[in-house]
């Protein structure tokens, strides 16, 4: 004669299954939580202020009205070169 599952016996193995799952839930969850503090404690240092930047002064020829493609090459020029 074979003995029928113990539905009792069933019911508390997958009680176990879900406890077992909601044990690595919470940690992963208390995982991030911690990660989440670290991150947001580091120090992070602000950009540095616009005017501490360095500005490039480039010497442009003057346009005479007179040959615009040729002035516009010499900006290209001047660009690409400075």
């Amino acid at each position: 004669m074979v003995n029928a599952p113990d539905p009792f016996d069933f019911l508390h193995r997958k009680l176990e299954q879900i406890l077992l799952a909601q044990a690595n839930f919470s940690n992963t969850l208390m995982d991030i939580a911690n990660r989440t503090t670290h991150l947001e404690n580091q120090i992070s240092l602000p950009p540095p202020p616009l005017s501490s930047h360095k500005s490039m002064k480039l010497n442009l020829p003057s346009f005479d009205n007179i040959d615009p493609l040729g002035w516009i090459f010499k900006v290209n020029h001047v660009r690409n070169v400075g």
